[in-house]
């Protein structure tokens, strides 16, 4: 007898020590069950919904802008219910009144003349995207079409400092495919032909808005830059497709 327990004492041992390291996972298992049942019972609150008028309405001002002179500001703000510009004395917004009574689809942009008489604004009709040029005088309220030709879309190419009262605008009246460059007086509204544009990219001017140079787009993608010479243009440099976005005629 006392050799069968020597025998077989370890072995019970053995599973004795094996049976109650099973337990103890079962134990834990049972802590943790009301804990995991508790878990599926939390309820995720939804997020309020953001009104349609929040995403998609019209802001109180957008597009501020000081005039040259920094005397006035002006931006774009609703005119019951329809964005138009406002403008008013530099900082004191109870002197601001609207300068258009656009009542459709609104005024999408605007800008300053240099003579800080004048305000600039594009605007097509009915989304045909041929834009034409507005300037509103400040000091009388009447606004003209600097572009007044029907399906004409304007291109507002650059003011300059020594020319104040003069904006150059791109015009495709003679050829749909290409605009033409002229220098428009803001008082008048009376247009000069500068330069016909015959298969140009881009026409650009220098500060005394004279016509200077021009670029042309070439079979690999790229830009060739020409300079006007004259009546005739000669090719100066080509930017090569891999450039074409990060690259520009600074003056």
């Amino acid at each position: 007898m006392k050799k069968l327990l020597a025998t077989f004492l370890p072995a019970l041992l053995l599973l004795s020590a094996c049976d109650s390291g099973t337990q103890a996972p079962k134990a834990t298992a049972q802590a943790e069950a009301p804990a995991a049942a508790e878990a599926e019972t939390l309820v995720v609150e939804t997020p309020p919904i953001i009104e349609r008028k929040v995403l998609f309405g019209n802001p109180l001002r957008f597009q501020g802008r000081l005039s040259p002179d920094g005397a006035k500001m002006s931006f774009r703000a609703p005119l019951d219910g329809v964005m138009n510009i406002w403008v008013g004395d530099r900082g004191d917004f109870d002197s601001v009144k609207p300068i258009t009574n656009d009542t459709g689809r609104g005024v999408p942009s605007h800008f300053w003349a240099l003579d800080s008489q004048h305000v600039m604004y594009t605007q097509d009709q009915g989304g045909d995207e041929n834009w034409h040029l507005y300037r509103v005088d400040l000091a009388s309220g009447e606004t003209i079409d600097l572009t007044p030709f029907d399906g004409v879309q304007a291109q507002v190419i650059a003011q300059s400092e020594s020319k104040p009262g003069v904006v150059i605008v791109g015009m495709n009246d003679r050829d749909p495919k290409w605009h033409d460059v002229y220098s428009v007086n803001l008082a008048t509204g009376e247009r000069t032909l500068l330069a016909e544009n015959n298969g140009f990219a881009s026409i650009l001017v220098d500060n005394n808005l004279e016509v200077r140079m021009a670029t042309t787009p070439t079979p690999s993608g790229g830009l060739s830059v020409s300079v006007k010479d004259g009546d005739a243009w000669a090719p100066l440099f080509e930017i090569p497709f891999e450039d074409v976005l990060t690259t520009g005629i600074l003056g």
